[in-house]
């Protein structure tokens, strides 16, 4: 993920994205979670893997929480110490 201060706009600018109906255009403005939380939940799940679609959809984790600053994805147990409140919320043990 670039982070905020590097990002820049072009007004109007689209780029691809693909999701489980092919490829669509979207705002450059969209990030990965706004576009995931729109896609239908079958397509989460094959992305996120169960637990994780879990904690997207149930659990009020954001996409980002689930990656450290260098982008390397926590595992499942990281992810436990680091929001254990959101496993609550997911249900997941």
């Amino acid at each position: 993920m670039l982070k905020a201060e590097y990002r820049r706009e072009i007004p109007g600018s689209t780029r691809p994205a693909v999701g489980p109906n092919g490829v669509e255009q979207v705002s450059s403005k969209t990030t990965y979670g706004e576009w995931l939380a729109r896609q239908p939940a079958a397509f989460q799940k094959e992305v996120l893997g169960p637990a994780r679609y879990e904690l997207f959809s149930k659990g009020d984790l954001s996409i980002d929480r689930f990656v450290d600053d260098n982008g390397r994805q926590y595992t499942l147990d990281q992810l436990k110490n680091l929001e254990p409140h959101a496993f609550e919320l997911a249900g997941i043990g």
